[in-house]
């Protein structure tokens, strides 16, 4: 890893921890991961972190705007309920992509999961090909 290589790490991981605190900070909060790029040897200054806020309630949209707005965004959609609720938004600073996404069954997410493998499965077999994706 070249010195540039250490620079663009140290900066992602800088944000990526005070977000992580920030949300931790709430009491509905129980887990914070990081994914994305900056996970791996890939990272650069085009890269993004991902950043998982897991919760067992909701945390209230008001309280989730104020945050984003404090920590600085480019583009931010709040309140993102096309599979469950949840947030995106780019930090102004790095262009750091914060996902936050709000706890719910873990057979809800699985019986998900399955639908979409099922719906792949099925399309690519209409279109002529033959594939099982797990199972």
């Amino acid at each position: 890893m070249d010195d540039n290589q250490k620079i663009i790490d140290n900066t992602h991981y800088k944000l990526a921890k005070t977000v992580a605190e920030r949300f931790s900070a709430f009491t509905q909060v129980e887990a914070v991961t990081l994914g994305g790029s900056v996970t791996t040897e890939s990272v650069d200054q085009v890269s993004d972190i991902d950043i998982n806020v897991y919760t067992k309630d909701f945390i209230p949209l008001y309280l989730r705007k104020a945050l984003v707005d404090d920590l600085g965004t480019t583009c931010a959609d709040l309140d993102l309920q096309f599979w469950d609720l949840g947030d995106e938004w780019y930090h102004a600073g790095t262009g750091i992509e914060v996902l936050q996404a709000a706890a719910q069954d873990q057979g809800s997410i699985l019986t998900q999961v399955d639908e979409l493998i099922d719906g792949l499965e099925e399309a690519m077999s209409n279109a002529g090909f033959k594939v099982k994706l797990y199972g």
